[in-house]
């Protein structure tokens, strides 16, 4: 295949001008209700990446094909003369199998869904047997040991993680993500990035000035000056007059082993007008996980309500 060619064609196609066109697609709703956004094809080039490590590559997601981030892995796909395999959710025996017969090398995921994946790793023989040279990551906040547990599952995989929305493009992307985000990983024509009452706000090139709200919880990790995802402003829940995210809440239940995934809400009570409630599904002991939030929350973060049982997914493995 001429991928020098290939690639000239979608250069030729994101040249931008008066006759450029777009691509159009519905967002996901991760930042309020699901819109109908179109992005130029000279902002697509942006997210696609060309060279030898990229050529033929077999690529497998599980993100929507029609959404954003389906979209890019479609056209880094075609770009460099791969194959796209949509992996369905739920069933993660048929999951590994498609894997495996399909001799998968790259992998385009939530966070939600590798951890599921990893759950539910089959231990036969075969399974070892697949290689993934790069792995992406995003659509959620993404822990830190997760992307720890990847690595020692394939050590030899270049792993990127990437903030990301329809709206925005993609914000940050980390080739050596250690739970937070750097200042070198703000992707043009993003230009700054900053924690202001706990929201990340962007700053772009051709608006120096004008900050644009992501609705997303933030913090600046001391240690290191980089910026750390919490998860959605929306997702806060106010105990006593003490404010808290439910998704950080959910990150520290299922660090817990035997927990697969965890779902947080906000409960009306009367006394400190709510408090936490916490379904999960896995064959962890409820003690252990009270026992975790105990050492790891503080008091009135801790859920009140506990609430096991399967939980409803979407097909890339949102809560």
């Amino acid at each position: 295949m001429d991928f020098e060619q290939r690639f000239a064609d979608f250069e030729q196609l994101s040249a931008g001008g008066a006759e450029e066109g777009g691509i159009a697609f519905t967002s996901s709703g991760s930042t309020g209700e699901p819109k109908a956004c179109q992005l130029p094809m000279s902002r697509l080039r942006e997210f696609i990446s060309d060279g030898a490590e990229f050529r033929g590559l077999r690529w497998a997601t599980c993100f929507d094909p029609s959404g954003f981030a389906g979209t890019v892995v479609a056209l880094q796909a075609w770009v460099n003369g791969g194959t796209v395999t949509h992996l369905p959710g739920g069933d993660f025996r048929m999951t590994w199998e498609r894997l495996n017969d399909g001799r998968i090398e790259a992998l385009s995921l939530t966070p939600s869904f590798l951890r599921l994946m990893l759950v539910h790793r089959p231990l036969r023989h075969g399974v070892d047997g697949i290689f993934v040279k790069r792995l992406t990551l995003g659509g959620e906040v993404v822990p830190g040991d997760l992307v720890d547990r990847a690595r020692r599952l394939w050590p030899d995989c270049a792993i990127r993680v990437i903030y990301a929305s329809a709206e925005m493009g993609v914000v940050f992307r980390s080739r050596d993500f250690r739970g937070v985000y750097q200042s070198g990983d703000l992707v043009a024509p993003w230009r700054r990035s900053e924690v202001r009452e706990g929201e990340l706000v962007l700053e772009s090139e051709a608006h120096t000035g004008q900050w644009v709200h992501t609705g997303d919880l933030a913090e600046v990790d001391e240690a290191s000056g980089g910026i750390r995802m919490l998860g959605r402003m929306s997702r806060v829940v106010n105990v006593g007059g003490q404010k808290f995210s439910l998704d950080a809440i959910e990150q520290v239940v299922e660090s817990v082993e035997g927990v697969e995934v965890a779902r947080c809400r906000s409960v009306a009570n009367p006394v400190v007008g709510n408090v936490v409630a916490c379904a999960w599904q896995g064959p962890a002991p409820e003690a252990d996980i009270i026992k975790k939030c105990q050492a790891l929350l503080p008091k009135p973060a801790w859920p009140r309500i506990w609430e096991p049982g399967q939980l409803e997914l979407s097909p890339s493995g949102k809560k």
